[in-house]
């Protein structure tokens, strides 16, 4: 008979492949690596940094005040001005407008 379902046929459940295995084995290699030397390497980021290496503050500040998040708030309900809110590392700067706001700015000489 061929086809169909054949008992004990494949991987057995629960079981991980062999290419998952391997990226987990270089994932906590990796991790290991940097925990043992992440004074180093926190080093070298700054020693870039300070030269104007743009990739290397950008993962420094990432890392140390949080990625910088865009949002966009907006209200119809009982005609409530739109809420623009636009926020840098954490809160360093903040910014929220409405449109109102925008529109009285706009209008002024």
């Amino acid at each position: 008979m061929r086809g169909g379902k054949r008992e004990n046929a494949g991987r057995p459940i629960g079981s991980k492949a062999k290419k998952t295995l391997e990226r987990e084995a270089l994932k906590d290699y990796i991790f290991s690596e940097v925990k043992l030397h992440q004074k180093e390497i926190i080093q070298a980021l700054l020693d870039k940094g300070t030269k104007g290496d743009i990739s290397a503050i950008r993962e420094l500040l990432d890392r140390a005040v949080g990625k910088v998040k865009d949002e966009l708030e907006m209200s119809t309900e009982n005609q409530e001005p739109i809420t623009f809110v636009i926020r840098s590392y954490a809160g360093v700067t903040q910014q929220q407008k409405t449109i109102t706001q925008i529109d009285t700015q706009k209008a002024q000489p």
